[in-house]
């Protein structure tokens, strides 16, 4: 299994916000595929620098690319990239694969099965099946280590889309050779803040991906990518708030406070740091579409240091 598998803070746990209660103004039956990916894509001059910022989406399959001339075109001027976890050698790769190894671990004398009932641990013998993890190991890890290990397997072996092929994959493969990666979070600090926290949280959100259907899956890949490719966000919901259905509204609240909000902060401080500290004349952001549209998103926050952003 490739340290890229089970890097993403999460994939899947985002159909929440993106499918439930979604109003949705276009359907993926409403628009139709370009030829090359639209994608969401905008570009600012500040502090004598250009900064191009890339909506991304972390699984993809080749048909994605390339993206529209004027994106690719910018991608041939970047110095410096600046990605969400920056995946772009083993060596980091390595570093994150420690990290998660600190945290991925039950304490002592305590296991999964102490949690789940046992539907959703027959649930998890399939990941002891399809990616020949022994079930003494998974039964032995947190809630958020499996629900990754889970997520991976509905996104790989359900659907025709990979992480390897996700947007990110393909901006280092095209710029890295002229240009320097740099992440925008720290990964350790990311993981405790969205994955590993309190043991309610962690079964609430592993219990939902554990009932996922595969057309659940299908659903919200065909949404988020179409949309990506089109560039139609409304084809997603992006207004951050929690459905009124929900069944924790506070433990989906606190989701949505750390995997957007907090994280948008942090992105957008780094951003205006690198912004006015490094001597990259041409700097790519590329994170995930969502940080870029609804209140508080790292394009706001930016626009309110002064930053004059325009979509292209």
């Amino acid at each position: 299994m490739s340290y890229k598998i089970l890097l993403k803070l999460t994939i899947l746990s985002l159909i929440a916000l993106v499918l439930i209660g979604c109003d949705e103004k276009l359907t993926v039956d409403d628009v139709e595929i370009p030829e090359k990916s639209e994608a969401f894509f905008w570009e600012a001059e500040h502090n004598d620098k250009t900064i191009y910022f890339l909506g991304t989406v972390h699984a993809g399959h080749e048909d994605m690319y390339p993206m529209r001339d004027e994106i690719e075109d910018a991608l041939n001027e970047v110095d410096l990239l600046l990605s969400e976890y920056n995946e772009s050698n083993y060596e980091i790769q390595s570093e994150y694969e420690e990290i998660r190894r600190n945290y991925r671990y039950l304490p002592s004398g305590e296991q999964l099965s102490d949690y789940l009932n046992d539907e959703n641990m027959d649930v998890v013998r399939e990941i002891e099946t399809n990616l020949n993890i022994p079930f003494f190991a998974l039964n032995s890890m947190k809630p958020w280590a499996v629900e990754q290990m889970y997520e991976f397997l509905l996104l790989e072996g359900y659907s025709d889309y990979t992480y390897e092929d996700g947007v990110e994959g393909y901006i280092y493969n095209r710029v890295l050779d002229q240009a320097e990666g740099m992440a925008l979070e720290d990964y350790e600090t990311s993981l405790k803040a969205v994955r590993d926290r309190d043991m309610d949280y962690q079964i609430y959100f592993l219990e939902q991906t554990l009932n996922y259907s595969q057309e659940d899956i299908e659903e919200y890949l065909e949404s988020v990518i179409t949309a990506w490719r089109t560039g139609e966000e409304s084809l997603t919901n992006t207004d951050r708030k929690v459905s009124e259905d929900a069944e924790s509204k506070e433990i989906e609240e606190t989701y949505i406070e750390e995997i957007l909000f907090n994280r948008d902060i942090l992105m957008a401080k780094k951003i205006d740091e690198v912004v006015h500290n490094h001597e990259a004349d041409t700097i790519m952001v590329a994170a995930g579409f969502a940080h870029f549209f609804g209140p508080g998103n790292i394009l706001e926050l930016l626009e309110e240091k002064g930053y004059e952003i325009e979509r292209r």
